[in-house]
């Protein structure tokens, strides 16, 4: 069963528990406060990846950016000769 999938039918169980109130309180509360921890570390997980991504596209141009400097050194060492 994919990820997405499994982790939307836990997050509906723990939804379920959370609102009946025939489930007793300690139980809803330990059901919100998983969905809260969930929720906090997924949001972590995608500012990391975002953050990284941004990082490597950084790296990336700066790695060009000095590839294309080096060529233009070359050039102008050829030229000067």
């Amino acid at each position: 069963m994919p990820r997405v999938r499994v982790s939307s039918a836990a997050v509906s169980t723990l939804g379920k528990v959370m609102l009946d109130s025939a489930t007793p309180p300690a139980t809803r509360v330990r059901a919100a406060d998983s969905i809260l921890n969930h929720t906090s570390k997924a949001i972590e997980i995608e500012d990391i990846e975002r953050r990284v991504s941004e990082l490597e596209r950084a790296a990336e141009e700066s790695k060009r950016d000095a590839d294309e400097g080096a060529s233009l050194g070359l050039q102008r060492r050829i030229t000067e000769n």
